[in-house]
């Protein structure tokens, strides 16, 4: 084991020009790398670098500490010489140093960093003649409740409750493509973890909440916009989540007018909407078990004269072919053009129409193109019909489900190929507010918004919203309905900042019930 010889600094407030009066022990090899100059560069946008200059290409190791708050620089194969000399130090950043040199010409350098300082996204291990390393004060000050955490910096219209006085902790992760810049925690109560985010890349802002797998399982809800037992209709996050008695909540899948969702949507094991073949999907067991793929499904018309595929389940994109539409369409049956339309009750025919019908909370209604299928005008009252839909493996498991799209992570990488569910280039690249799903590698829940299309937020691309929700951890994700629809809701308020300068309407959400008292 390789003994370092070292002396701790404590420091005491120095001007920008005092040098470390350190002096450090060790030994001298030939040819190791010789330190040139550090160069300190002068603070800007409360950030703080140093810059080392050596005569020769050396090799170098970064760790941050997050318990200790130490930063910890090794260069291999360099001479102790200059150092002490060089080392300029930042006071208001620096809290402690510690400078040792080993006899195998090692040299480590271990800043210890103020409570309000973070390092700057840094890789871990590199080499070159130069290294830059920088510190970068965070924007959100003490005391750090959790309205402070949340709102820091955010436009006037966005707000956030002040009735939670939790437990504080900030960590930062580091991004592979350096858009992560800083990133700050609170837990909100046992399992939910509140933080907010700034990106470096567009300086977009970002808010979320990280929810342990066992609460899920007890608590999440997806909610719909309707009414009164209907499961289709609009409204915005923060009726659905006061109307479910919900702690917090984010707007979910994309929609129609009116709202009808685009794709699955699965609501207490109830299946609402058909798939969109190719599009990504999230899906909830009922012990809390996340899973995120590409869902299809099967489902068709048995009469006494033939089997009939239907195309599409409370869709009124699918209304020029085949549709079953369910009391929680909320909305009589409906079709493009002249069609029939079947009332089924206990699998035999009680009605055809060429007429949109209501439907019963104890019946369907098909819709069926009269061109298509002109036999069906000799299907009448009292003949048998029956309706077989089947959901393959995991998806007829699932408690709950969201369609959404496109996929942004996949087992920790990020999805490139967007297009590929259907997604235009230009809905792909452009900054705009995001909302997201994802889980990591423990199963707990990740739900992240960014703000966009405003002064202090940009917003992000998709490939951009997908190495955040890798770097927040995230092991799966999938895009959800952005823009003006972007909303994130916590215990009675809206925590973002909506692009259109309020809150819209949108068709369903992902809500968590707060804690039965």
């Amino acid at each position: 084991m390789h003994i370092f010889l070292s002396l701790l600094l404590l420091l005491q407030p120095l001007s920008a020009s005092q040098r470390v009066p350190l002096y450090i022990a060790g030994s001298l090899n030939a040819n190791p790398a010789l330190l040139k100059e550090i160069r300190l560069l002068n603070e800007r946008e409360n950030r703080v670098s140093y810059q080392f200059y050596f005569d020769k290409k050396t090799q170098w190791d970064i760790t941050w500490n997050e318990e200790n708050r130490t930063l910890t620089v090794t260069f291999s194969n360099t001479a102790k010489d200059r150092f002490k000399d060089q080392m300029v130090l930042a006071p208001s950043y620096i809290d402690k140093a510690i400078l040792a040199h080993s006899k195998s010409l090692q040299y480590r350098l271990e800043l210890v960093l103020n409570k309000e300082v973070m390092p700057a996204p840094f890789s871990s291990s590199g080499s070159g003649d130069s290294l830059l390393l920088s510190l970068q004060k965070l924007r959100i000050e003490e005391p750090l409740a959790l309205h402070q955490i949340l709102k820091d910096n955010a436009p006037a219209n966005a707000h956030v409750s002040r009735n939670y006085r939790p437990k504080v902790s900030g960590n930062f992760a580091e991004p592979k493509r350096n858009h992560f810049l800083i990133y700050r925690s609170t837990e909100v109560e046992s399992g939910v973890h509140a933080f907010k985010f700034r990106t470096r890349q567009e300086g977009a802002l970002g808010y979320g909440f990280r929810i342990h797998k066992d609460v899920v399982a007890q608590r999440i809800l997806f909610a719909s916009g309707g009414q009164d037992g209907v499961k289709m209709g609009m409204s915005t996050v923060s009726s659905m989540a006061s109307r479910h008695n919900a702690l917090l909540g984010i707007n979910g899948s994309f929609f129609l007018n009116g709202g009808d969702p685009l794709g699955l949507v699965i609501q207490d094991s109830s299946l609402v909407s058909s798939p969109l073949m190719g599009r990504a999907c999230f899906g909830l067991l009922e012990d809390g078990t996340a899973f995120v793929g590409h869902a299809t499904y099967q489902a068709s018309l048995i009469t006494e004269t033939g089997s009939i595929e239907i195309e599409g389940i409370n869709q009124e994109g699918t209304a020029f072919g085949s549709t079953l539409f369910t009391h929680e369409f909320g909305k009589p049956s409906y079709a493009k053009g002249e069609a029939f339309h079947i009332l089924i009750r206990n699998n035999v025919v009680d009605l055809v129409s060429q007429e949109p019908l209501l439907i019963p909370k104890d019946g369907v209604v098909v819709t069926l193109p009269a061109r298509s299928y002109p036999f069906l005008n000799r299907l009448t009252r009292g003949k048998r019909a029956e309706v077989r839909v089947e959901l393959p493996a995991p998806w007829d498991k699932m408690r709950w489900a969201m369609g959404g799209g496109p996929r942004l992570v996949s087992n920790h990488s990020i999805i490139s190929d967007m297009e590929v569910e259907g997604f235009p280039q230009n809905f792909i690249s452009t900054l705009a507010p995001r909302s997201g799903i994802g889980v990591d590698d423990s199963g707990n829940l990740i739900l992240a918004v960014i703000d966009g299309r405003q002064e202090g937020s940009r917003g992000m691309n998709l490939i951009q919203f997908a190495e955040c929700m890798k770097a927040l951890g995230s092991k799966e994700a999938i895009n959800l309905d952005g823009g003006g629809s972007t909303a994130l809701w916590f215990d009675g308020m809206i925590v973002n900042s909506p692009s259109d300068g309020q809150e819209r309407r949108v068709a369903n959400s992902i809500l968590l019930k707060a804690r039965e008292t």
